[in-house]
């Protein structure tokens, strides 16, 4: 049986790819502000929230948090929220 640590950083890792993906498929656009553009870029944030909301659960081998942790909180605070209804 898996432990719940390879089901956390597969996840991280699978979000961190679909972050990548559609994050470039959207800045290589032509048409910016579409509602494909928007879709692309909502499934862009949440797949980059599950990046850093997982992220917290990875911890190094001797159990302690590593150097990225107030990276993490950062991006967590409000005024990162993406900008919804232009």
């Amino acid at each position: 049986m898996p432990s719940p640590w390879t089901f956390l950083i597969a996840l991280h890792a699978i979000a961190a790819g679909y972050a990548l993906i559609f994050g470039a498929v959207n800045l290589l656009r032509r048409n910016k502000g579409s509602a494909a553009h928007k879709v692309l870029g909502r499934i862009w944030a949440v797949a980059m929230y599950v990046v850093v909301l997982t992220s917290f659960g990875i911890r190094t081998i001797d159990g302690g948090f590593n150097w990225p942790c107030p990276v993490r909180t950062d991006v967590l605070h409000p005024d990162h929220r993406p900008v919804v209804g232009r």
